[in-house]
């Protein structure tokens, strides 16, 4: 029997298993020059771990919410079993750089394929750095034959999926602009065209203006983003 759960919790799990928390460690790995520091105990850096238990802020949230420090305080047997399994996980690291590797990585060439008879091929795609976002948009026929494209750069300090999301909306001008009915839109940004495949079900404000982003799809006899 499934339990009914909260969307909001589904999310906040979701986010925690994939380790994408807006934590400050996670926003410095995206942003240049953003400080680590846990803005609440002013902590040296802010992980998804202090964040949820390390963090005094946190622990007096936790024990006001009736986890009377029961989770918090007992460190034997739990302390003993992450530890043998970061040990597990250094050994594993270890050998496979000795060693062949366990888990064998497989090589995958690029190349562009062109779309089907009638069909446009799209490509979009974007890059973050030092505080701006580069993107361009490259429009093919199915012979390979190009038929326009768009570029350009914003100062905005935002995520890569942001700003692939900034490149599909200029896409969908270029697409526009030269009137092509059948398109295939191209990315390179898994995570933003899983986004777009579960647009109804997004309920973070990305998934918004994705959501905002696919009405202009409706202009096109045929479209697809892969």
């Amino acid at each position: 029997m499934e339990v009914e759960m909260l969307p909001k919790i589904h999310v906040f799990c979701w986010r925690v298993g994939h380790n994408i928390l807006s934590t400050y460690a996670n926003i410095s790995s995206i942003w240049q020059n953003f400080k680590k520091d846990c803005p609440k105990c002013g902590a040296k850096k802010e992980t998804f771990i202090h964040a949820l238990k390390d963090c005094p802020m946190a622990r007096t949230i936790l024990i006001l919410g009736g986890f009377n420090n029961r989770l918090l305080g007992r460190r034997g047997r739990r302390k003993s079993g992450l530890g043998k399994g970061k040990n597990l996980y250094h050994d594993f690291k270890i050998h496979n750089l000795v060693n062949n590797s366990m888990l064998t990585i497989t090589l995958a060439y690029k190349k562009w394929e062109k779309p089907s008879y009638g069909y446009a091929k799209i490509k979009f795609d974007a890059s973050v750095s030092y505080g701006k976002v580069g993107f361009g948009v490259i429009v093919k026929e199915s012979d390979g034959f190009m038929l326009g494209g768009s570029g350009g750069f914003k100062d905005k300090i935002i995520t890569i999926e942001c700003a692939e999301l900034v490149a599909f909306e200029e896409s969908l001008k270029v697409a526009s602009a030269i009137n092509i009915l059948k398109s295939m839109f191209e990315s390179d940004c898994a995570s933003l065209v899983n986004r777009v495949d579960n647009r109804g079900k997004d309920i973070t404000i990305l998934g918004s203006q994705i959501n905002e982003a696919y009405k202009n799809l409706d202009k096109f006899v045929l479209a697809n983003v892969v």
